[in-house]
C-alpha cells in the first residue's frame, strides 16, 4: 500500500507583529511569491500549478520566509496527508501554524 502523500497547497499568513512584514513563500519547482503584509492584516498566498504537458501538479509549499523589525524567520511547515491551507501567525517570536483545511 502507498503512503499516503504530504502535502500542503497553500497559507494564509497572519502578521500579528505592530511593522510591516516582507513574507516570502516557496514553493516546489523553484517558484516563490513575496508579499509586504501590513501590521494586523493577513494575506493568502494560493496553491501554484506546474503545467506537466498532458496533465497539471500542485507545486507544494516548502518553506515559509519573514522578515520585520530587522528581524529573519524562516519556517518549514510539515503536515500529514493533502492539507489545503495552512494558517501561519507572525508575530515578535516568529512563524507559527494555525489551523489548517
Amino acid at each position: 500500500m502507498a503512503p499516503t502523500p504530504k502535502r500542503l497547497d497553500s497559507v494564509e499568513i497572519f502578521n500579528k507583529t505592530k511593522e510591516p512584514a516582507e513574507v516570502t513563500v516557496l514553493f516546489d519547482q523553484n517558484i516563490s511569491e513575496t508579499h509586504t503584509i501590513p501590521a494586523g492584516a493577513s494575506f493568502h498566498f494560493v496553491e501554484k500549478t506546474v503545467d506537466m504537458g498532458s496533465w497539471t501538479a500542485v507545486a507544494p509549499v516548502k518553506e515559509i520566509k519573514a522578515s520585520h523589525s530587522n528581524k529573519v524567520h524562516g519556517f518549514i511547515p510539515g503536515v500529514g496527508g493533502i492539507v489545503k491551507k495552512l494558517a501561519v501567525n507572525l508575530d515578535a517570536a516568529g512563524l507559527q501554524a494555525g489551523a489548517s483545511e
